[in-house]
């Protein structure tokens, strides 16, 4: 079960510059008694209310609570709410019914406020779907600071896949989309559903509906939808409204990219976990903003030169380089070939570069912090980021195609970090003395970028109580999800290098 401490303590998590419930009726008994909600879930047809509990040690018995876009941590401490980001979700009202006797009308005026925001909930131990049970596999049984889907992957991956049952299969590639493996889970998919003597993983539509508008409240038509994990494009209408349904699998971490040339990018992500059969849903509201600085590049075969820019970005070519400057937040050299295509391979013609920066005092920072963090060292999901300064680049090709700055080529990006009250400095989430360690350690390591999570671990001693702290996050545009990076603190007064890249 994930741990709320390490929630809480999570939140500070540094990114360079970069959850319903029905009501509760004392007047029906529960000696016996089956409610019609209960009948209903007997016949599997959808659940719509939940009553007929005297009292909340047979309320908690007896229901079992998956929300959609709940509260998350704010009642984290009075309703022990195990968040499970935006889509599912346990509630216990028992230990806090133990607890808090006195205040049983606090909680039962907060579990109605919890109910409008209820997506999808069931009755009962031996109505839950088999989803929800491999969804608590891979997330309930977090043992400390473990790589849970990891290792389960890792565990399943070292038997042969024939001898795979089904509930192991779908472990698999539950975990897989998890750790945005996407092609991988696609794939074992496919193998499942060939099996004629196996069913298919259950589908479900998701409804996903929302509007997106700019920056001074205007409608934004022609804004493109991703389903980053079913390679699935849906577009606004010229009231900036979407309205998609697509079919996924359940359970399923679903994740969204909305975009549009000339503006920023937003994401969303949320897990799908339903009973009977019934949707989810996707709602959103969405702002997406005018980059600071646009450059229109020509990558030639074996030159780069800049056409023209406009904002608050300069270039410059340093021996065959351009060094690219966004005001006095960061920089960054780009070289012939730093910019790829979705084939892999390096891209050759005209590109727009749209440059963005972002931090704790953008107002529309959460669809960035709120995404998930993934690393091959130490998996995190469902947290939030908070973000030091965040650059954020958008390479588009001529045709409008999605261009990659990749894993294995990534440009290094010059900037400063930003403290709590958005000055530059180094953040308190370690020790003067800390940051020291790491910037003696930086200065006498041979790596252009050496401070990564095990290099902090043994610098000071270890991290984990303070979360997932010593590592710098980079987000990943091709799958929405954040990836650790390598940094490298370049004095005290805040200046760093940190390793970006878009896509794998």
């Amino acid at each position: 079960m994930i741990n709320t401490n390490y929630i809480k303590s999570s939140m500070l998590l540094g990114a360079f510059f970069f959850l319903g419930c029905g009501s509760v009726d004392d007047s029906v008994n529960d000696k016996g008694t089956v409610s019609p909600v209960e009948k209903s879930a007997q016949k599997q047809d959808p659940v719509a209310d939940v009553v007929g509990f005297k009292n909340f040690e047979a309320f908690y018995n007896s229901i079992v609570f998956r929300g959609g876009d709940t509260p998350a941590l704010d009642y984290a401490d009075e309703l022990d709410y195990e968040h499970i980001k935006n889509g599912a979700g346990v509630l216990y009202p028992r230990k806090y019914y133990k607890r808090h006797k006195k205040n049983a009308k606090k909680l039962n005026s907060k579990l109605k406020e919890l109910r409008r925001s209820t997506q999808v909930f069931w009755i009962g131990e031996k109505m839950r779907p088999k989803a929800a049970g491999t969804h608590d596999y891979l997330h309930d049984r977090t043992e400390g600071y473990t790589p849970n889907a990891r290792r389960v992957i890792t565990e399943l991956k070292e038997k042969d896949s024939t001898s795979l049952n089904p509930d192991e299969k779908d472990r698999l590639l539950y975990g897989y989309t998890l750790l945005a493996e996407y092609e991988k889970a696609s794939e074992l998919d496919e193998e499942i559903c060939a099996d004629a003597s196996k069913s298919c993983p259950e589908r479900v539509d998701l409804i996903i509906k929302g509007q997106v508008k700019d920056a001074e409240g205007n409608p934004l038509s022609g804004v493109t939808l991703s389903v980053l994990n079913y390679d699935k494009d849906f577009v606004s209408d010229p009231l900036g409204m979407l309205n998609a349904t697509v079919s996924v699998r359940s359970p399923d971490k679903v994740r969204v990219r909305l975009s549009k040339r000339g503006y920023s990018d937003a994401f969303w992500d949320q897990n799908v976990i339903t009973a009977f059969g019934e949707p989810g849903r996707m709602d959103f509201s969405v702002i997406l903003e005018k980059p600071l600085g646009v450059l229109k590049l020509n990558f030639g075969a074996s030159n780069l030169e800049a056409l023209e820019s406009s904002g608050a970005v300069t270039s410059e070519l340093i021996d065959g380089d351009l060094k690219v400057v966004l005001e006095d937040k960061f920089s960054f050299y780009l070289s012939p070939d730093s910019v790829f295509s979705d084939e892999g391979m390096p891209y050759k013609g005209l590109v727009d570069l749209e440059l963005f920066y972002f931090s704790n005092q953008n107002q529309r920072v959460g669809s960035f912090s709120r995404l998930d963090m993934i690393s091959n060292e130490h998996d995190v999901f469902d947290q939030v980021v908070e973000v030091f300064g965040m650059p954020y680049l958008k390479f588009t090709g001529e045709d409008g195609q999605r261009l990659a700055i990749l894993k294995k080529k990534p440009i290094i990006i010059e900037g400063f970090l930003l403290n709590y009250v958005g000055e530059k400095g180094l953040p308190a989430f370690f020790t003067r003395s800390e940051w020291e360690k790491m910037y003696d350690y930086g200065n006498t390591a041979k790596e252009v970028l050496p401070i990564d999570w095990s290099v902090t671990e043994k610098l000071l001693g270890s991290t984990k109580d303070k979360g997932a702290f010593g590592l710098f996050w980079n987000l990943r545009q091709d799958a929405g999800v954040w990836t650790s990076s390598k940094f490298q603190i370049v004095n005290m007064q805040g200046d760093i290098k940190t390793q970006f890249y878009t896509h794998e």
